[in-house]
């Protein structure tokens, strides 16, 4: 019973096989039907795909393209009885098994496929002009053997140079374009790549628009036609130039079609001129599209490598924030603690000695003052007010955005967007660039008001921020604060590093920051970027 099922699996495997080979020698001989009937002498398609075809599909599926395109072959041999039996023979034989040798060494010794997005143009070309000579040859023999009418005088310059033409530019149409659709369906996610690559769109947007003017230019104007197909490979070029070899495939592909459609008759000299030039354009931007494409993926590399050295600093930062914070709550409650000492012994001297006057110099105030120092130091190190209230609240109530009140200086902040789109670490950098520039305006003494606007956004699942300061000092208002007592705790405040501290936070998240003079101060103003996920 195993071996009877055993032997019922094994068959339909193998009649699944052969009906899949079945299909693909029908489908390849449909295909090669089709394309055979728009190609011509200097414009082999035919070839391209032969070429294409074998570099794409398996050994093992080699034999039914053989044989599609050998069953294809048949009718045309049947009603080709005037040019003779042995060409009636011999043209049963399919280019796929005279390519198949080269195809197969190529593959095997040049390995034209690769991970990156680089293409072997030198290779690509290589193959294309062998493959070309032997189809020539092939073509050169079956003119030979053909049979013609008497009088007829076989010009085999003229027809090896159309041949090789037209197999060198049916190649070059073909095959560098599905290169290229075949890279992309290898990536993850290539849809959504393409969808958001909006200069690719836009780039290609313009070509496809210099390719239908310049069509229109030749069709309208006969007299312009030979200049309109010459100049097709202007947008090749372009194409190259930006994008690398893709657009030198997608450009060249859509220029050949260019030609060939202003083409008045089937032999013409203008047509055959331009596609030489589109032909050494072609080869010319693969080759140098190919270091171009190198470059730009070496470009796009230090990007990434750069996204990723910043948003580690970012992290490193929070975390190194996370360690200030552990210290910033240990001195806020020996803040606590000395302040509820310091008040307890006051009680008990008050209740030893009632009629004892204490001096305030040397009970009351450092009673006040020392718990005060210990809370600045600590909202300095780590902001106490941030709990659960965030930024906001120690916009609102930092300790030394509250000591600018107390001593006269007006401060304000508007918060406008959401600020849950950034991460803690770029809340926290906010806040104390915020406190460097205050701090260093203090100890500078060129701040009377302080305006403070946030805007946030996100683009993509990454938050941005512009910050400004406007840090206004009026000479009259300057005069009235009491600089002595507010320079000690604004100093506490801050790192000390003043503008270079402000620049180091802001560069961290891909800022620049630019200050500008204004009639009552000056003002900074910076973009921040938040990188982390």
């Amino acid at each position: 019973m195993k071996k009877l099922l055993g032997e019922k699996i094994w068959l339909d495997q193998h009649v699944r096989t052969w009906l899949y080979r079945l299909a693909i020698a029908v489908s390849y001989g449909v295909v090669i039907t089709l394309v055979r009937q728009v190609s011509i002498s200097h414009w082999m398609l035919l070839t391209g795909v032969h070429v294409c075809v074998l570099l794409l599909m398996p050994y093992r599926y080699w034999p039914a393209l053989i044989a599609g395109e050998m069953v294809s072959l048949v009718p045309s041999s049947i009603t080709g009885v005037d040019k003779g039996l042995f060409w009636q023979i011999l043209n049963v034989i399919p280019s796929t098994i005279l390519l198949a040798p080269l195809v197969y060494w190529v593959r095997q010794r040049w390995h034209l496929f690769q991970k990156t997005n680089a293409l072997p143009a030198w290779k690509l070309l290589v193959l294309a002009l062998m493959a070309s000579i032997i189809v020539t040859a092939i073509s050169v023999v079956f003119f030979a053997i053909i049979k013609v009418p008497s009088g007829y005088v076989r010009h085999y310059d003229q027809a090896i140079a159309y041949w090789m033409l037209g197999d060198y530019l049916g190649i070059l149409t073909v095959v560098p374009p599905v290169l290229l659709v075949r890279q992309l369906w290898q990536q993850e996610r290539w849809p959504d790549k393409l969808a958001i690559n909006f200069t690719v769109a836009e780039s290609i947007t313009y070509a496809m628009v210099a390719f239908v003017v310049l069509i229109w230019l030749g069709i309208s104007t006969p007299s312009l036609r030979h200049i309109a197909q010459v100049i097709m490979f202007l947008p090749v070029l372009w194409l190259a130039m930006r994008h690398g070899w893709p657009g030198a495939a997608l450009g060249g592909m859509v220029a050949n079609i260019a030609v060939v459609v202003l083409m008045p008759e089937r032999h013409d000299v203008d047509t055959l001129q331009a596609q030489v030039i589109i032909a050494i354009v072609i080869s010319t931007m693969l080759l140098v599209g190919n270091r171009i494409s190198e470059l730009h993926q070496r470009a796009d590399q230090d990007h990434a490598n750069l996204r990723m050295a910043m948003a580690l600093a970012e992290r490193n930062a929070l975390r190194g924030d996370m360690w200030l914070r552990k210290t910033s709550r240990a001195l806020e409650q020996l803040h606590r603690t000395v302040e509820a000492t310091h008040m307890a012994m006051l009680k008990r001297l008050r209740l030893l000695s009632p009629n004892y006057d204490y001096d305030n110099e040397h009970y009351e105030k450092p009673a006040i003052t020392i718990p005060r120092q210990l809370y600045q130091i600590a909202d300095a190190i780590y902001p106490v007010t941030w709990g659960n209230r965030g930024l906001r609240g120690a916009l609102r109530e930092g300790s030394l955005l509250g000591m600018l009140e107390e001593y006269g200086i007006a401060y304000r902040y508007d918060v406008r967007g959401s600020l849950s789109l950034l991460s803690p670490g770029l809340h926290l950098s906010i806040y104390r660039i915020i406190c460097e520039a205050i701090a260093d305006a203090c100890v500078n003494r060129m701040l009377s008001a302080v305006m403070v606007q946030i805007r946030c956004g996100g683009h993509y699942d990454h938050g941005w921020v512009v910050l400004s300061i406007h840090l206004h000092a009026q000479p009259a208002a300057l005069e009235r604060i009491h600089w002595e007592a507010l320079i000690p705790g604004a100093a506490r405040s801050a790192s000390g590093a003043g503008r270079r501290a402000i620049n180091d936070r802001a560069a961290t998240y891909q800022g620049q920051v630019r200050e500008r003079k204004t009639s009552k101060g000056c003002r900074l103003t910076m973009l921040l970027r938040d990188l982390s996920p």
